[in-house]
């Protein structure tokens, strides 16, 4: 029956037999994304709808520090890294609340008027790491 509808019965079969190894090979690609790859697909999605001012505002966050610079580092003379930097390097599914509790305390100290506009889409993020 099927030759005679114009499908190869070996043909269909390895595409059966590909089928679990590339839903394998998706579902492990997914486990691997980082919250940079995150941040950046976020970015350039968004992209289109932000001015260029808050476009510059959410590269900033993620910039890493330790760059010299001879302003506005209050006698450092280098950068400080971006209050998204830290997170960066890990795993989405290795986020959790008490992680992103941590992260906020710490950036809270220093500046939390940026801790508070990051922690904006909080709920968000932790009904992704659930």
């Amino acid at each position: 029956m099927l030759i005679d509808q114009g499908d190869d019965p070996r043909e269909l079969e390895r595409r059966q037999r590909a089928q679990p190894r590339q839903a394998q090979a998706i579902a492990e690609a997914v486990q691997a994304v980082t919250v940079g790859e995150a941040w950046a697909a976020y970015i350039d999605a968004r992209r289109p709808r932000w001015g260029e001012h808050h476009h510059r505002d959410h590269l900033r966050t993620s910039k890493p520090g330790g760059l010299s610079a001879t302003r506005g580092t209050r006698g450092r003379g280098e950068t400080i890294a971006g209050p998204i930097y830290p997170l960066l390097a890990f795993r989405l599914r290795d986020l959790s609340p008490a992680m992103l509790s941590a992260w906020a305390e710490r950036e809270s100290a220093t500046r939390p008027t940026v801790a508070r506009l990051l922690l904006a889409a909080g709920p968000r993020v932790s009904e992704l790491v659930r």
